[in-house]
């Protein structure tokens, strides 16, 4: 959305906006909108220019669409692909979130793209706490194949105002970063 007003007076506008289209604001995060209609839903998040939205149902969100632009100066990008970091993949099974192209921006910026993998292996501890998740966890991946990774990379005093060590690690399941 692109518009000549500050952005406080923006916000406001568009805030009026969506409460008069019976949107009701997040009572925790107040730039996430919900609009229901009978067993459909609308949901909106707005973050900085970008305005975000999803629903139930196509022809709710179309209809919404389609009145945002009449209203306000404003393009649809289409399908959601990236959002702060965020790779997003839609397919019929369902919505994926990974941060693989982060991860391997990370890896190429401190030259540690061409690091050699080592495989770790999983020991499941008995009645550990973690036993049950983590069966559960695999089960739900059995048959599939998925690899953990970790890099990880430290440097022993190499701040030299202070002297002070630094450290870093990330984990990747599959072709997902976890944490």
């Amino acid at each position: 959305m692109v518009s000549n007003k500050p952005p406080k007076a923006l916000y406001e506008k568009l805030h009026q906006f969506l409460v008069e289209q019976v949107f009701h604001r997040g009572k925790v995060d107040n730039t996430l909108y919900v609009k229901t209609h009978q067993k459909q839903f609308l949901i909106l998040q707005i973050y900085v220019d970008d305005i975000m939205f999803c629903g139930s149902d196509t022809s709710l969100a179309s209809e919404f669409a389609n009145l945002m632009m009449t209203r306000f100066e404003m393009s649809l990008l289409g399908t959601l692909r990236y959002f702060l970091g965020l790779q997003i993949t839609q397919t019929s099974s369902g919505i994926f979130i990974s941060q693989q192209k982060y991860a391997s921006e990370l890896l190429k910026k401190f030259k540690l793209d061409n690091c050699k993998a080592i495989s770790t292996p999983l020991v499941l501890i008995p009645n550990s706490h973690w036993s049950a998740p983590l069966k559960l966890f695999l089960q739900h991946f059995t048959g599939q194949s998925l690899v953990v990774c970790s890099f990880s990379d430290a440097d022993w005093g190499g701040f030299l105002p202070d002297q002070k060590s630094t450290s870093g690690y990330c984990y990747t399941l599959g072709s997902n970063m976890v944490s």
